[in-house]
This record gives C-alpha cells, structure tokens and sequence, in this order.
C-alpha cells in the first residue's frame, strides 16, 4: 500500500468517525430531552391528579400547561439544556397537553470550536388522563 493511499484511508476513517459520532451525541440530545419533557409533563399531571382527590377541577386547564412549561424551563436551566424559552410552546388540548420546542445542539469540529448547530425540535401531544 502507498503512502498516499494510506493517509486517504486514515482520513476517510476519521471524518467518518466525527461524523457519526456527532450523528450519536444529537441522537442521544433528542431522545434524551425528549425523555426528560415527557417525564415533566407526568410529575405535573400527577400533581395535578392529586389535587383533583381533594376536588378540585379535572380539566386540562391552562394553569396545567403553564405548570408544565414552568418545570420545563427550570429543569432545563438547571441541566443546562439550550432550550430556547421563545420556541417553547404548551398548550392545553382535550384530555392532553400538547409541548411544541425546538433547541440547538452544537457540532464542535475540535475542542470548544463549533462548525455549526443544528436545530432539534419536538411537538408531542402528552395524554393526560382526564
């Protein structure tokens, strides 16, 4: 084998290692704030379940939505996820919460260098049970 057909392979090998590496690192964005939204939105239905026994109202009301979109914003400050607070929309549907967000995951080229970002976003309907 030739040296230049040597150095081809290497690099070949690399740029497709980066690559689906950060296919990987976004995958793993999604699914992961995506798990992270859906188990919100459960704890505030939940709550919300517990407030119901004690006879309040059943309704998937605005209140719940903002709840919701409350703990959104504060976990995903708190887990330092770049969620953008404008894009993020919960809205009370019948019987369901629907969570309509978009954020940014960075593609770093090497070390703090970011080549670009790219925009993941999520619109999920969430069945509320009442």
């Amino acid at each position: 084998m030739r040296f230049a057909t040597f150095v081809r392979v290497v690099v070949f090998v690399a740029v497709f290692g980066w690559a689906g590496y950060n296919a990987a690192m976004i995958a793993f964005d999604y699914f992961n704030t995506s798990g992270l939204v859906g188990q919100l939105v459960v704890d505030a239905v939940n709550k919300r379940k517990v407030g119901v026994s004690v006879g309040g109202t059943t309704a998937a009301t605005p209140e719940l939505a903002n709840d919701v979109r409350a703990l959104i914003v504060r976990e995903s400050r708190r887990l330092q996820l770049p969620v953008e607070e404008q894009t993020l929309a919960v809205t009370p549907a019948s019987y369901a919460i629907q969570v309509a967000m978009q954020w940014k995951h960075p593609v770093v080229l090497y070390g703090d260098t970011r080549l670009f970002d790219v925009t993941l976003w999520m619109d999920r309907k969430f069945d509320t049970g009442f």
